[in-house]
């Protein structure tokens, strides 16, 4: 329905809602003089009268006789409750400054409104409130909801989680419309002293937030989801109080980052809702958010309701939404009181280390609290705050029993540590044993645990890899010199993917290392485990090239190649010293295995296992090469000693049966001409007959065939305009121009 038609609707029903205003009224009047009427009219009545509320003129919708009717309904018809707390949330989003505005018309604005004016709209709406809550103690008898919900049979709960539901939906409606006027009187901000007002209704707004904290507790999505956004926004906006309109929508103010943050958690303390209010309702929060976090994106290993783990990766938006809001509003939390998050997180963690009170889903979630707040504290409390929380997990890490139970503290182990790079950069000793206990981890083979430490070291690479390249105090050397040393034995247990990530985070260390020969040299060391196995595989071609046909030489193959297209686009342009030794036997390899390809296309045998494989390597390889001259910063390098040894590429491109010509051939050239803009040389007339040229013939005749080479081809055809126009392609602009728009694509 488009944005007209429905004004155009809106304003329709806004000249004939008087007739439904008034039958809901007769109704309404109905019940109050006859009770034996059937229930069901009634609940329709308020049914259609919480439909049709956004409709109404808010001067109808907001008479005070009419609210103290839902009210009273709520009481005498328990089977209305839920229709009426609906009611309630609907007229609860009204603002007080609005409803001040629409009643008050006779003044000219909210500013020049009169006090009396004012505070007659505000005490009607906070006595609406207070009506409201009254009734809710008298309907909840003062029961404690989250207990009383586990009372009750599990298939009799549906009716009283939708009450719950709307009950804290209501709730969280008048607080989020009405927050800024629970912060101030005389319309100044941020009042520190009581006041009539705050003193009338400041029980109603305890015993409403603690109602929202109970049901926080109840087993059932829903209200979780609602109840997490709720405390989202409302640890946002305490914490920036100093703020009247700030959002959490919109972001962290731009003013916090002119002055401090630590000048709005100072104001936020001083003011009267915070220290009589707020802060006791966000202990309660606090514990909400720390013991139902929910796993990170990150986190792969997930226990299932047996207790056992397993690997998941999670998918979707909805579980990273409420992460993200969880640990937001954490972090706000922490901003506002440290040391009372610092002492719960501590405490409940030891708790853990008795066997009565072990929960390993209660360990995980706190965890993810713990490796949530990173940077939020100041840099001494955090220091003191991880050496006790990693001294707690190690030792319990000890205590426990079990390959799964010792697998949960160590996955908890892993994700804590590598979410404080800043403690670890600022203590070498301790991050050199995360290290060591990392290589341990490597080696135990429960499922997720080696993907969780080769992540984990990845992560550490990327933020602490500077401390590696460099001589620490007690050590005789860098670390990283320890570490291409020992590579082999460190991934002897770890799976193909597992020892990418290991060299990826090798060669992100190297990078850091400010000398061009160290890099190079280090590179040399952690490459030579590999290189090993490569130069024997041909070295014994040299004299049989059918053993290059081995399933188990092209796995080998295939593994070096992926290691070292890692370690080349880590490292950058040092790697090339040793892909100079190998560059060659990679294009012999290409050249083999793209001529055994031809053959079988030849001999109709392109389906048999060992083609497939060779279609593997082939692909493995041209993304190595592609990697290769990405990684490479030197423009010379690439023109002087890499493009004339791939050219070769040009020429089985030429020549390959139509079927074998792969694609990716495109993408390597489409990348050497990315790295050269405008650079004169002799190989682009050869780059436009044999690969422009060649798969224009293949993609012009039809949308569908060979759809790789089609958007291959644009890439190096914009490549070849926007970097080599100049010179010797300038001749070629106008065939381009002639064929391009031709092509179906």
């Amino acid at each position: 329905m488009t944005s007209n038609k429905m004004l155009e609707l809106k304003s329709m029903m806004e000249k004939e809602f008087l007739s439904v205003y008034e039958l809901c009224l007769f109704i309404f009047g109905i019940f109050e003089t006859q009770k034996d009427v059937k229930k069901s009219l009634l609940k329709a009545a308020i049914r259609v009268y919480a439909d049709y509320i956004k409709w109404f003129p808010v001067e109808y919708t907001f008479r005070e006789e009419i609210l103290l009717k839902f009210i009273n309904f709520s009481k005498d018809f328990p089977a209305v409750r839920l229709e009426v707390m609906k009611c309630f949330g609907e007229i609860c989003k009204y603002n007080i400054i609005y409803l001040n505005l629409v009643v008050s018309i006779s003044f000219e604005s909210y500013r020049t409104t009169s006090m009396e004016s004012y505070l007659k709209v505000k005490t009607m709406t906070s006595q609406l409130f207070n009506a409201y809550i009254e009734q809710m103690k008298q309907i909840t008898n003062g029961a404690n909801l989250a207990e009383e919900y586990g009372r009750i049979k599990t298939d009799q709960r549906g009716n009283f989680e939708e009450f719950c539901l709307q009950f804290a939906l209501s709730i969280m409606a008048y607080f989020k419309n009405n927050f800024s006027f629970l912060e101030e009187y005389d319309f100044i901000e941020g009042a520190q002293e009581p006041n009539q007002y705050t003193l009338t209704y400041m029980g109603d707004l305890i015993l409403s937030l603690n109602y929202v904290c109970q049901i926080n507790m109840i087993l059932n999505d829903e209200i979780f989801k609602n109840c997490i956004e709720f405390w989202n926004w409302l640890c946002f906006k305490v914490c920036f109080i100093r703020e009247k309109d700030a959002n959490p929508e919109d972001g962290i103010p731009m003013s916090v980052y002119e002055n401090t943050l630590n000048n709005y958690v100072t104001f936020a303390h001083e003011t009267f809702y915070y220290k009589n209010l707020y802060e006791r309702i966000l202990i309660n929060v606090r514990q909400i958010l720390v013991t139902k976090m929910t796993k990170p994106i990150e986190i792969k290993m997930e226990l299932d309701e047996t207790g056992e783990l397993s690997t998941e990766v999670i998918s979707g938006t909805i579980n990273q939404s409420l992460n993200e809001s969880m640990r937001d509003s954490l972090i706000y939390l922490t901003h506002l009181d440290p040391i009372t998050t610092e002492k719960f997180l501590i405490e409940t963690l030891k708790n853990q280390m008795s066997e009565q009170n072990w929960n390993p889903f209660l360990l995980n979630s706190l965890c993810w609290s713990i490796g949530s707040i990173t940077g939020a504290m100041d840099e001494h409390l955090e220091k003191g705050f991880v050496v006790l929380v990693i001294k707690y997990l190690l030792n319990l890490c000890e205590q426990k029993k079990g390959k799964t139970n010792k697998a949960i503290v160590a996955s908890n182990i892993m994700y804590v540590v590598g979410q404080y790079p800043r403690f670890l950069n600022s203590h070498w000793k301790f991050l050199k044993t995360v290290i060591k206990k990392l290589f341990e981890f490597m080696h135990e083979t429960h499922p997720g645990v080696q993907d969780f430490a080769c992540e984990t070291f990845l992560k550490i690479a990327i933020k602490c890899g500077e401390e590696t390249v460099k001589i620490n105090e007690g050590d005789n050397e860098p670390y990283i010199n320890g570490l291409v040393r020992t590579i082999k034995e460190d991934t002897n247990d770890l799976q193909v993917h597992q020892k990418l990530m290991f060299y990826e985070a090798i060669g992100l260390m190297i990078s850091k290392e400010p000398d061009f020969k160290k890099q190079a040299y280090y590179v040399q060391q952690m490459m030579q485990t590999s290189y090993s196995d490569w130069h024997q595989i041909f070295e014994n071609a040299a004299s049989n090239p059918d053993i290059l046909q081995n399933s188990l030489a092209i796995k080998s193959l295939d593994l070096t190649l992926k290691l070292n297209e890692r370690v080349s686009v880590s490292v950058g342009t040092a790697y090339f010293s040793f892909a100079s030794h190998i560059l060659d036997n990679v294009l012999k390899a290409y050249i083999y295995y793209s001529s055994g390809v031809n053959n079988a296309y030849n001999t109709k045998t392109e389906h048999t296992p060992t083609i497939k494989l060779f279609r593997v390597i082939k692909r493995t390889i041209l993304r190595y090469l592609q990697s290769l001259v990405k990684s490479i910063d030197d423009k010379d390098l690439i023109l002087n000693q890499i493009l004339p040894q791939l050219a070769i590429l040009i020429e089985q491109y030429r020549y390959a049966h139509i079927e074998n010509r792969d694609a990716d051939v495109l993408l390597v050239f489409s990348e050497i001409l990315n790295k050269n803009k405008n650079s004169q040389y002799d190989y682009i007339k050869n780059i436009w007959h044999f690969l422009c040229l060649f798969t224009l013939d293949m993609i012009k005749m039809d949308f569908q065939s060979y759809p790789e080479h089609r958007t291959n081809f644009f890439k190096l055809v914009k490549s070849l305009i926007f970097n080599a126009f100049d010179g010797k392609f300038q001749h070629f602009y106008i065939i381009v121009f002639s064929f391009v728009p031709n092509t179906r694509f």
